[in-house]
């Protein structure tokens, strides 16, 4: 392991920026986003993540969608704590009328249906979650 990993990761300013602050500690008081603190990326392609029983390759760049069957973003990295169990994604927003940007998603919030990755979200409550 190198030193800038034995650190931890180098995270972009958006993970920075919303893991302090009001707005943050009641969207994790809430559900809906996963508490930050100490998640680092799960680096392990091969392993399996639950309760799905997919791979992380295989989960890293789906489409999430919300019903009915709408691409709301696409999944770009997994979350884990020190204790090891992945409990978070990183999903890139991909809805009209909303930047370009990043926001964490628990995986409880995250649904598999045969092939595709669900969530009860909306576009509207991914675009004001914090970046």
């Amino acid at each position: 392991m190198d030193a800038a990993r034995a650190r931890g990761p180098a995270w972009p300013s958006w993970l920075v920026a919303s893991t302090a602050g009001a707005q943050q500690n009641a969207l994790v008081q809430t559900g809906l986003i996963p508490n930050l603190n100490g998640l680092t990326e799960v680096d392990d392609d091969d392993r399996m993540v639950q309760p799905w029983n997919i791979s992380v390759d295989r989960v890293e760049d789906m489409d999430l969608s919300s019903p009915p069957a709408q691409k709301i973003a696409e999944i770009e990295e997994l979350l884990q704590p020190p204790s090891g169990r992945i409990t978070a994604s990183v999903v890139e927003i991909d809805v009209p009328g909303a930047d370009e940007r990043e926001v964490v998603v628990g995986v409880d919030q995250v649904n598999l249906q045969g092939e595709r990755l669900t969530t009860g979200l909306t576009a509207d409550q991914l675009r004001t979650m914090p970046n």
